[in-house]
């Protein structure tokens, strides 16, 4: 028997994945939640992005990042549409490579898994697994409603602490803990950032396209671009999200309003403006160029009177490009893991043999998907790092029971 602990996407997978190789009477999934895959009827905004077709390149963040390789080699963003396609859901790729069910349901997705995990007769028990042990060539999981479950193999694929609205509390983390495996410390990852900046307010529901990075002492450890949407707390959009993880080695949040045009061309193009806006005054310079409140920001940021004209702008122009170029605020944080998306650190990867997703500590135990300390950016990567690795966990610990 093959006991999955943990019903989400990655645990869904690795059960049809087992299933199909030993037959789904032999398979079993505990999931504490009422209902499994609660967590994947949220992704996308309700549209499930599934994949993304660039995921198999790589960009995936942990200690051992390159650990998510031969999980991705095997079953990438190619053999997971197949898979789908294979289940009845007709797929489509949009922009940046997202992969997107072309009836833009969620809950489209998880019915076709579903639907396949009562086909092959897969019981889902509801529980909440509260301790693992390995007893006489078995594996005992002890639940919290004092059941007993044993298997020969179990796949821990229970996520992370991210989204806890959908359950998520690292139980999982524990579980491989008392096997002996080692915990990176987590983190809310794909979040929101926090600043104090004194006027953060005056931005607030403004989005821009503009490159946002993470600056400590002077070197800048994460950059991303795109659309940006500011907060009354801080910065939202997708870059900010992708650069959140490295939010602890951060000391300040660094804006280009500009990332299009390097300091010269910029330099040129505002020179040009001063001649064609002479007559106008300072506070309408930017008027066509950036958002009204961005402008203003930018303007008392360089010391510019906001009544000076603009003919008298060219003392200040240094400045204007480099508060366009590079504006500051410091980063006071990240919303926690209620609102983030993923979570990053985990178990440790080196516990386990990437190319079977097995324990090197005991044998038949595996893992799979968030409970590991691999995330990838948004677009795709998480849910096919959780197919990627769930497949492989199910088709080796088919392999493992059939070896007995």
């Amino acid at each position: 028997m093959i006991i999955i602990i943990g019903g989400g996407a990655s645990g869904l997978i690795a059960a049809v994945a087992a299933g199909n190789a030993v037959g789904g009477g032999n398979v079993k999934i505990i999931e504490k939640n009422d209902r499994v895959g609660r967590k994947l009827l949220a992704t996308g905004s309700g549209r499930c992005n599934l994949t993304n077709i660039n995921a198999a390149l790589g960009g995936y963040t942990g200690e051992d990042a390159g650990f998510s390789a031969a999980a991705l080699r095997k079953f990438g963003p190619k053999d997971t549409m197949e898979f789908f396609e294979g289940l009845g859901l007709v797929t489509r790729i949009e922009e940046h490579g997202r992969v997107y069910p072309k009836c833009n349901l969620a809950s489209a997705v998880l019915d076709v898994l579903r639907n396949e995990i009562s086909r092959l007769n897969i019981e889902i028990i509801h529980a909440e697994a509260s301790r693992l042990s390995f007893e006489r060539s078995a594996f005992s999981i002890y639940c919290t409603d004092k059941r007993k479950i044993m298997g020969r193999s179990v796949i821990v694929s229970a996520g992370g602490r991210a989204a806890p609205v959908f359950g998520s509390n690292g139980g999982g983390y524990n579980l491989l803990i008392q096997m002996g495996h080692e915990l990176n410390d987590v983190y809310p990852a794909l979040v929101q950032l926090r600043t104090n900046f004194a006027d953060i307010k005056t931005l607030n529901g403004v989005r821009v396209n503009a490159g946002i990075g993470l600056r400590r002492n002077g070197r800048v450890v994460a950059y991303q671009e795109g659309e940006l949407q500011f907060t009354n707390y801080g910065v939202s959009g997708i870059p900010a999200l992708n650069v959140s993880g490295a939010a602890g080695q951060g000391s300040d949040i660094v804006i280009d309003f500009s990332p299009d045009m390097d300091k010269e061309a910029l330099l040129r193009l505002l020179e040009k403006r001063v001649v064609n806006l002479r007559c106008r005054r300072a506070d309408e310079f930017f008027t066509g160029f950036f958002h009204k409140a961005v402008g203003r920001l930018l303007l008392k940021y360089a010391g510019v009177p906001p009544g000076l004209p603009v003919s008298a702008l060219k003392d200040y122009l240094n400045k204007l490009v480099g508060s366009i170029k590079s504006f500051h605020m410091p980063l006071s944080g990240v919303l926690g893991f209620a609102e983030a998306q993923v979570t990053g650190g985990g178990i440790r990867t080196d516990g386990f043999n990437p190319r079977t997703m097995e324990s090197v500590i005991q044998k038949g135990l595996y893992a799979a998907g968030e409970v590991l300390d691999i995330y990838g950016p948004c677009g795709g990567y998480n849910l096919q790092w959780a197919w990627s690795s769930g497949h492989l966990a199910g088709v080796s610990a088919a392999g493992y029971i059939n070896d007995l």
